[in-house]
């Protein structure tokens, strides 16, 4: 007798519509790290390029902190605020030094990146594992950005030999709640996106104007620091 397994054609339609939805979500979930990357390269250059006069002007600024608050012009609090402000910039001056890689080693560090993502992200994975899955793609995306390209490595060998973030559950129910999840996922992409191509950063990355804007921001930076030593220097007299 021959056995003839019955196939739930309502379930092959959502099998096939959950494919299209992540196949969606994937495409607008590279496109948005895209242009995270972009802009994160930007600040990366505006920080190289800008970075010093910042953090002179922020010293200065301490300086002048320090002369109004023996003059009682300002509060502690103030003071601190000042201090802290230096202070926060310098550590994000150190935290964003990447590592340095060649052209073949760029784009092996994309590739890996993208497998890797793909395995963890938070918003694709099962519930089950969502906690567990979020602080490796944080720990992922820290590599990528500062360009640790072994980390990165690491990271997706970890994923591929020891997790599965995966639970084979082939109901009905559990078709359409994914489906939803996802399409509210899909929603949500499309806002982030948007956000993302209506931010100033992102308008000069695609104008193309990024050396006009940082020179333009050196000058106006050069004033406000020319102006706040000609401040102390009144003060000191």
């Amino acid at each position: 007798m021959k056995i003839i397994n019955y196939i739930d054609s309502t379930i092959e339609t959502l099998k096939t519509e959950l494919l299209i939805l992540n196949e969606e979500f994937n495409v607008l979930f590279q496109c948005k790290n895209d242009y995270l990357n972009k802009i994160d390269v930007f600040n990366m250059e505006y920080h190289k390029f800008l970075g010093s006069t910042i953090e002179e002007i922020l010293k200065l600024k301490v300086e002048l902190a320090k002369e109004l608050f023996k003059r009682n012009k300002i509060t502690e609090d103030e003071l601190f605020l000042e201090k802290q402000e230096y202070y926060s910039f310098k550590q994000i001056l150190f935290d964003e030094e990447p590592y340095s890689l060649e052209e073949d080693e760029e784009k092996e560090l994309k590739k890996i990146y993208r497998q890797a993502s793909k395995l963890t992200h938070p918003d694709i994975v099962s519930d089950f594992f969502k906690e567990e899955a979020s602080e490796i793609f944080v720990l992922l995306n820290g590599a990528y950005k500062r360009k640790d390209l072994e980390e990165v490595k690491r990271i997706l060998k970890r994923l591929e030999n020891n997790m599965n973030f995966s639970i084979d559950n082939d109901s009905k129910e559990n078709f359409l709640k994914k489906i939803n999840i996802v399409k509210d996922k899909i929603n949500y992409l499309k806002k982030e996106i948007l956000d993302l191509e209506s931010s100033i950063v992102f308008k000069i990355i695609q104008e193309g104007s990024i050396t006009t804007y940082l020179e333009t921001t050196q000058y106006k930076l050069n004033q406000i620091k020319l102006k706040i030593e000609n401040d102390i220097k009144k003060y000191k007299r």
